[in-house]
């Protein structure tokens, strides 16, 4: 039994230093795969309007992310706010746009930012 919960508390340890032991560090990971040269896909639009979200996007202290729709010449990212126990909910706000040619975001509530980035200093403690 003493073997088997060391082995747990180790594991647990390791998966609390893993690169994924954070939204944040998600967040960033998939920012950071983005090839802005080539044209934004839906799954670069995600990353994209994700990081926005993070930066600009608290909605009544709590995260939000965006759940990504065509919309032709842009990428739509609808807004969704995690609640408590990471329900996530449907707020009626605007939507994150994200250009599909250069990757330039904008959002009626947030500035235009040509290209997003995190940095280190981002990271909430």
């Amino acid at each position: 039994m003493h073997k088997f919960l060391i082995c747990l508390i180790a594991g647990l340890l390791v998966a609390c230093d893993s690169p994924y032991s954070s939204y944040y560090d998600k967040v960033k990971s998939a920012l950071e795969q983005v090839d802005y040269d080539d044209g934004i896909s839906e799954t670069e639009a995600k990353a994209i309007a994700d990081a926005y979200l993070f930066h600009y996007g608290k909605y009544k202290g709590r995260a939000t992310y965006a759940r990504i729709f065509d919309g032709e010449d842009q990428w739509l990212g609808q807004v969704i706010v995690v609640k408590s126990l990471a329900t996530p909910v449907i707020v009626d706000l605007p939507p994150v746009v994200v250009d599909k040619k250069r990757g330039r975001v904008s959002w009626t509530l947030g500035p235009v930012v040509e290209r997003i980035e995190l940095d280190d200093e981002e990271e909430p403690t």
